[in-house]
């Protein structure tokens, strides 16, 4: 795979190399709220590797990341999480660092040579294109064993096919003078101890609040 087709995948199923700027993202990532806590290091393929901004020792990463049941490498770039907030950007050469890095643990994508030439043309700043050089001559990498790590099961879900789905989003209304059915049961819900107060302007029938 070229990396024009590599970065053409909106999501992709597997990856050599997973970048986090936060050690505690080791605890798990949740994307989106419906997705769930996903391990960090879920996407990564076989002998893959996790790089990491850190001050924590290997060890202590591994005990938060979530095992896999294959070996993958872990690389530790020792500094404070990069970023402070969503829209944050910390110019503390975290980023070249980084490239510095993958350069080393992946050879095959670029090398440290053309990390310097893109730095020196972005940037026209030769103490980053040293950080990136620095990074890539400190940058080691230790082996994770299967099943070496946080035991805990991930967060599963059952999507529904979509022929399953409803069109849209559709909020079933409730019959008037007839009780509430649980969706998931369908038992009625006993509703003669509920007291709803109706005036003029109060709607009778269903209602859907935005």
């Amino acid at each position: 795979m070229t990396l024009e087709e590599g970065m053409a995948k909106y999501e992709p199923k597997e990856v050599d190399i997973t970048i986090s700027v936060d050690d505690t993202l080791c605890k798990g990532v949740e994307s989106w709220a419906w997705y769930g806590l996903q391990p960090v290091n879920k996407l990564l393929k076989p002998g893959g590797t996790l790089i990491v901004t850190s001050r924590e020792n290997a060890e202590a990463l591994i005990a938060m990341s979530h095992a896999k049941t294959d070996p993958y490498q872990l690389a530790i770039i020792k500094g404070t999480p990069s970023f402070s907030g969503l829209w944050v950007y910390k110019d503390d050469h975290t980023d070249v660092r980084i490239l510095g890095a993958i350069a080393k643990v992946l050879p095959d994508l670029f090398s440290l040579k053309s990390v310097q030439a893109a730095i020196m043309d972005e940037w026209k700043d030769s103490l980053k294109s040293t950080s990136a050089a620095r990074a890539y001559e400190r940058t080691t990498s230790i082996t994770v064993k299967p099943g070496q790590g946080n035991p805990e099961v991930p967060y599963k879900f059952d999507f529904p096919k979509w022929h399953e789905m409803g069109e849209g989003i559709a909020i079933p209304s409730i019959t008037h003078g007839k009780p509430m059915e649980d969706p998931t049961t369908h038992v009625q819900a006993d509703t003669s101890l509920i007291a709803i107060p109706h005036s003029r302007n109060t709607p009778r029938g269903p209602c859907v609040r935005w």
